[in-house]
C-alpha cells in the first residue's frame, strides 16, 4: 500500500449511519469517528432511544444533547449552547 493511500484510509469521510455500524470496512463506526472529532467528549448511542447522545460543557454549565445521527451530533457539540432540548423539536 503507497503512503497516499494509507493516509486516505486515515481520513474518514462524513458519516450519515443513525446507529453504530457492524464494523464493515465500507464505513467507518461512526463513534471511531465522534471519538476523533471530539477526544474526551463523553457520548453514547441509546440502543432504546435509537438517538445520539452527548454531554456538552457550555458557558452556562453541562447540557445534554441528542442527535438522530452522527453528523448530526457533530453539529449538536458544536452548537450546543443554541441546541434545541431533546424532546422539543
Amino acid at each position: 500500500m503507497t503512503e497516499a493511500a494509507a493516509a486516505d484510509r486515515r481520513v474518514p469521510p462524513a458519516v450519515t449511519s443513525r446507529e453504530p455500524s457492524s464494523g464493515s470496512w465500507a464505513s467507518p463506526d461512526p463513534a471511531w469517528v465522534i471519538s476523533q472529532r471530539f477526544p474526551g467528549l463523553i457520548f453514547w448511542f441509546g440502543r432504546c432511544t435509537r438517538s445520539w447522545w452527548a454531554l456538552v460543557r457550555t458557558p452556562a454549565g453541562w447540557r445534554l444533547v441528542e442527535a438522530a445521527d452522527a453528523d448530526e451530533l457533530t453539529r449538536a457539540v458544536l452548537d450546543a449552547h443554541t441546541w434545541p432540548w431533546p424532546g422539543t423539536t
